[in-house]
């Protein structure tokens, strides 16, 4: 086969494989497509592979299925029109009284009959081709920011990202999800926790000094908190005591 179907809805799955994860799911559908073996992966991409090569297997024998279908439906039309031309010759016979011809003509009756109930049965098998022609592959149902499973992009920082969309009410789209991915591995890679995220988005809209629209907006203000600064607590301090003239002069020995 010189082509086969690539489901844009494969994309989100291939996002959270990795470049080299990536490479090895497309070589190994190239193969099975070329040879129709299927292949024993053993990284991530296994799961992917399994998914593709099943709805390219399926592809492959609707498409199959569709074409016998069209095969057979030609071979009635051929057949049809045959007994047709042959109904016009009896058609021209003499009506003679003689057993001969009345007994052509009520075959031709019979054949006529049958001719109507197989053009019935190509008109149901051609609708049929119609309509399956026309069904389209299911689409994965989109995920919401609501839905745990759409933070399986973030990979292991996947619990951080939901916290923060929980703190902040941002999620990302379209090209942002690699820019979500790096600020989270730098919360991660700094020792920041969800905790600490969160105080510091608090903080952020409390003093509306920074707009927030990603994960790194927070990063500085989040990164002081760990380490015990700029965390908006107030520290006991003591206050300085203002001495009156007399105390200052009684301390020094003077009266």
């Amino acid at each position: 086969m010189i082509w086969f179907k690539f489901y844009t809805a494969w994309r989100e799955y291939i996002r959270e494989l990795s470049d080299a994860e990536a490479g090895r799911f497309l070589k190994a559908l190239l193969d099975f497509e070329e040879t129709g073996e299927t292949q024993s992966l053993s990284g991530t991409e296994r799961i992917m592979y399994n998914i593709a090569s099943k709805q390219l297997k399926q592809d492959a024998e609707h498409s199959a299925e569709v074409s016998k279908k069209r095969s057979e439906a030609g071979r009635g039309s051929r057949k049809n029109q045959m007994i047709t031309n042959d109904n016009k010759y009896y058609q021209m016979l003499p009506n003679a009284d003689n057993s001969e011809n009345i007994e052509q003509l009520q075959t031709n009756d019979r054949q006529i009959k049958e001719l109507r109930v197989k053009n019935t049965e190509v008109k149901e098998v051609k609708n049929d081709i119609c309509a399956e022609a026309h069904v389209s592959a299911p689409e994965k149902p989109k995920l919401t920011p609501d839905d745990h499973d759409f933070w399986k992009f973030a990979k292991e920082n996947a619990e951080l990202a939901e916290a923060f969309y929980k703190a902040s009410g941002l999620y990302p789209i379209g090209n942002q999800f690699g820019r979500w991915v790096n600020d989270l591995r730098n919360f991660r890679e700094a020792g920041i926790t969800i905790q600490q995220m969160q105080a510091a988005v608090q903080k952020i809209r409390r003093e509306g000094r920074i707009t927030i629209s990603a994960p790194g907006s927070v990063f500085t203000t989040a990164r002081d908190i760990s380490l015990g600064g700029s965390s908006g607590r107030i520290v006991n301090q003591p206050k300085p005591q203002n001495k009156t003239a007399y105390e200052m002069l009684e301390e020094m020995g003077i009266v």
